[in-house]
């Protein structure tokens, strides 16, 4: 297993199976040209995104910063089928662009689904539209968890109290509904995983934090 950040809440994962997965990417500018300049990259483009083209994708919630258009259509308008987890209003925005081009679930807390040797599970989260989520993965003997765009919430250490998880990416810049690196360090001692990477401080500079 490979793991790259992408920036953000974007990580991309390599597997030896040559699954890669990909969540959240946030790979344009989209951003700073609809909101202006307060949400200026801090972290460069990257050369080739064709070429990050992944065989799932797995978004959180509908935000800009996470369901990405400019960024997804790069691999949507293309020939690679893809297998896509996403929210209610994920699905929706896809599914009328794509028609049936790509197979797009949608995932609820509890909701598993599994591909190839990969399997997801939507885990609890509370941000500012009620149907945000966060991700377990569990993959090649591992469990990473995604807390996707969260305040701290007692349902999350409950929902994952019986997971061993091996790395946990948790968001720390305590701006818009998110966790601040305080409830972030509660919500890490909690689950006990066996590394923590935090993660949506480093794009926007208002909006950041000092990991």
């Amino acid at each position: 297993m490979r793991i790259r950040l992408l920036g953000q809440a974007g990580v991309q994962i390599d597997l030896q199976s040559g699954l890669r997965v990909v969540l959240d990417p946030y790979l344009s500018d989209s951003l700073r040209e609809c909101k202006g300049e307060r949400f200026a990259r801090m972290i460069p483009l990257p050369e080739n995104i064709e070429a990050l083209c992944p065989d799932v994708l797995a978004i959180t919630h509908d935000h800009g910063d996470h369901l990405d258009m400019q960024s997804l259509e790069h691999w949507l308008n293309g020939d690679h089928k893809l297998q896509i987890l996403g929210t209610y209003p994920v699905y929706k925005q896809i599914s009328s662009r794509w028609q049936a081009k790509h197979n797009v679930m949608v995932m609820r807390p509890g909701v598993e689904v599994t591909l190839g040797n990969a399997r997801f599970c939507a885990v609890p989260a509370s941000h500012k539209i009620e149907d945000a989520v966060g991700y377990l993965l569990r993959v090649e003997g591992r469990t990473l968890y995604f807390s996707g765009d969260t305040l701290y919430c007692r349902q999350i250490p409950e929902f994952l109290k019986k997971e061993h998880i091996d790395i946990a990416f948790v968001c720390i810049n305590g701006f818009g509904n998110n966790m601040n690196a305080w409830d972030a360090a509660r919500l890490t001692q909690e689950l006990r995983p066996g590394l923590v990477v935090p993660v949506h401080w480093d794009m926007f500079a208002p909006f950041g934090a000092d990991p």
